[in-house]
């Protein structure tokens, strides 16, 4: 009865490790995912918008607010951004039928999108936002917090997930000033 028992517990537990395995793989990618929060700063105006699971079609709302945003901005920067973030955007975009308001030159040495992750290691991602940022002396409000959690924070803590948007926002903001004159 005990060999029984234990042998249950290690399929509960293999299966409950193959879940969270496939869960991870949804969530980056972007056909399977959903976009739940969303960032950006231009000069001093910030904007945080996370999904309070108070209407149906909140992701929509929020593709709608970063296409009008991008719209008008000479062009966008982020750390990743070329692969993780704008990717997501795009398809989420395409399968939820919203009409970009422009076109990016996706071309990491372009002007239109600026990734700081590839203008910094062009040959691989080797270092993450939060580790760059405390090398460098910056502050990361979120502490330790980071995109795995993200999903998490969303259904249990969305004040958390939003601190941890505006949070990178900073520190992207924050990296690619000091990178100016140097890296892009």
């Amino acid at each position: 009865v005990f060999d029984a028992t234990a042998e249950l517990r290690n399929q509960d537990a293999a299966r409950e490790a193959a879940i969270e395995s496939q869960r991870k793989t949804m969530s980056l990618c972007p056909e399977m995912c959903r976009i739940v929060a969303l960032g950006w700063s231009i000069g001093d105006v910030k904007g945080v918008f996370v999904d309070d699971k108070s209407q149906d079609n909140m992701e929509l709302s929020l593709l709608e607010e970063f296409w009008t945003v991008a719209k008008n901005a000479k062009s966008i920067c982020g750390f990743n951004i070329l692969g993780f973030d704008l990717p997501v955007i795009l398809v989420r975009s395409m399968l939820l039928d919203v009409t970009p308001s422009r076109q990016f030159d996706l071309k990491p040495w372009g002007t239109d999108v600026i990734d700081l992750m590839k203008k910094r290691f062009p040959n691989s991602g080797v270092m993450g936002l939060k580790k760059l940022a405390k090398l460098m002396g910056i502050n990361v409000p979120a502490g330790d917090v980071d995109g795995s959690q993200v999903e998490t924070l969303w259904r249990n803590d969305a004040v958390k997930l939003g601190k941890y948007v505006a949070s990178d926002v900073a520190i992207t903001k924050e990296i690619h000033q000091r990178y100016s004159g140097y890296f892009c």
